[in-house]
């Protein structure tokens, strides 16, 4: 069974959104991220990416760009703490 959710992300005093996907393939976790404003679909010229694995966004073509660099990674921190519900790192430390 999949999930889909939206992740937030801030960048340059802006919040950008994108709608994410989550099911399996043979195990593996396979991740839809489909950018929700003009921001993200010019810096990535698609509405969407995809890729597989937990490190997968790594190794996406999008990723050679230090701008798309940057954004990428915040949005997979950013469902990280989407799947494994960490809200904040001082809870953790209390908990």
């Amino acid at each position: 069974m999949g999930k889909i959710f939206s992740v937030e992300i801030e960048y340059s005093l802006y919040t950008h959104k994108a709608l994410v996907s989550v099911s399996q393939i043979n195990n593996e976790p396979v991740y839809h991220v489909q950018f929700m404003d003009s921001f993200l679909k010019e810096i990535f010229q698609t509405e969407h990416i995809r890729y597989e694995g937990a490190s997968g966004y790594q190794f996406c073509d999008f990723y050679d760009d230090d701008l798309a660099e940057a954004i990428i990674d915040q949005i997979a921190k950013a469902i990280d703490l989407k799947l494994n519900q960490r809200t904040a790192l001082i809870k953790r430390l209390f908990s």
